[in-house]
């Protein structure tokens, strides 16, 4: 089992928001994408923690440790490898499918993730724009605002921010 902390923030953008979602996808276009993967995630109406089935063999949960200024949260994260046919059998579970770009900029990763949501018969187009890594949060808020300033057209309000728990959490996944 791992078990780490991280500092992120991040941002959901529905494609049906036209020229944000075009903005965030131009902005990483010249970074190759790492290759597809599916991930599932349990629906547990808490944005402090999310449970997530990593490509179908690695089981993670993380859980905020704090939420701290700029829109930036502090994780733990536990990632243990599993191979049990029946966990997706208890709890409502919804597939994303992702396809990441990223660099790495003062220590923190920066992403620009495409996804594709599938909740029952639903499907839904969303970007994610995230900066994670380890350090404090001075550092990853002068990092995000160091990159952004290079994204044309992509104005993204502290207040929008989310994890992934919260944005699932929200419900704002379903078509």
């Amino acid at each position: 089992m791992d078990i780490f902390d991280t500092l992120e923030l991040r941002w959901f953008i529905d494609d049906a928001d036209g020229e944000r979602a075009k903005a965030a996808r131009e902005w990483f276009s010249d970074v190759e994408p790492e290759g597809k993967r599916e991930d599932r995630y349990l629906l547990t109406d808490r944005e402090d923690l999310g449970i997530k089935l990593r490509e179908g063999k690695k089981l993670e949960t993380k859980y905020r440790l704090a939420v701290l200024g700029g829109g930036v949260e502090r994780w733990r994260k536990l990632s243990l490898s599993v191979d049990d046919p029946d966990l997706e059998k208890h709890g409502t579970w919804v597939r994303i499918e992702k396809e990441r770009r990223s660099r790495r900029h003062g220590g923190f990763n920066v992403e620009v993730t495409q996804l594709v949501v599938r909740a029952g018969n639903k499907t839904r187009r969303v970007v994610t724009i995230g900066f994670e890594g380890s350090g404090d949060e001075q550092a990853l808020l002068r990092v995000a605002s160091e990159t952004l300033a290079s994204a044309k057209g992509l104005h993204l309000a502290t207040h929008e921010s989310a994890g992934y728990p919260r944005w699932l959490a929200r419900g704002t996944f379903e078509g």
